[in-house]
């Protein structure tokens, strides 16, 4: 099995767990998601097109707000 299939079969694995999972145990699985989730990031980042998407669908987003943010990264950088 491939690092991919892994994380995707244990996501599902959760998420089905997280539907018949006791109160109590769910706020452990919603946190063993997240990590898988931000694990998968790491591993395949966002293209440019994804991040323009999620640019652009957050609330509040301002071209101008983003373009100074990014320089202002930059120049840290």
């Amino acid at each position: 099995m491939e690092a991919n299939e892994v994380l995707e079969h244990a996501l599902r694995s959760l998420s089905d767990d997280m539907n018949v999972a006791p109160v109590r145990s769910r706020e452990g699985v919603a946190t063993a998601i997240a990590r898988l989730i931000e694990l998968q990031r790491k591993l395949h980042p966002l293209t440019m097109d994804e991040l323009a998407d999620v640019a652009v669908n957050t609330p509040g987003f301002s071209v101008q707000g983003f373009v100074d943010a990014l320089r202002a990264r930059l120049d840290r950088a």
